[in-house]
């Protein structure tokens, strides 16, 4: 019967343990809907850091930590550029936030940049695209 304790109490404890970790996260999906005729990838970034190379018509999902962090989008380089418009967005733990990558032709040069959107405008663009589970290229 001790024994049947000891395992019991064990079984609850890395359950909690593992529960209190993912509870640390939130998820932020990235999505490239609109075909815009440009043949590169998008280089994304959370606070200055390379996490994904997506292609049209795909979505990539990532956990970030809880906190305040900003968001990017570039043509080109895995290294942050500087004058890139960045949007900030305090994650909290175990919500989802969705962020659409708008690219917008100008005059001279393509504008590149993040919105944050609602999950009732982003779900249903979610089930028309892939997920790309292996961005990191």
């Amino acid at each position: 019967m001790k024994y049947l304790f000891i395992a019991f109490f064990l079984a609850i404890s890395l359950n909690t343990f593992s529960q209190s970790d993912s509870l640390q996260t939130g998820k932020v999906y990235f999505i490239r809907s609109i075909f815009d005729l440009s043949l590169k990838a998008f280089k994304l970034f959370i606070d200055s850091t390379f996490v994904c190379k997506l292609d049209e018509n795909r979505y990539s999902v990532h956990d970030v930590t809880t906190g305040k962090h900003f968001f990017s989008v570039q043509l080109a380089g895995k290294k942050s550029k500087k004058k890139a418009e960045r949007i900030p967005i305090d994650i909290k733990a175990g919500q989802s936030y969705y962020i659409e990558l708008v690219f917008q032709k100008t005059a001279f040069f393509p504008n590149l940049y993040c919105i944050e959107v609602t999950e009732n405008s982003a779900l249903p663009i979610l089930n028309k695209l892939k997920q790309d589970n292996n961005c990191k290229k």
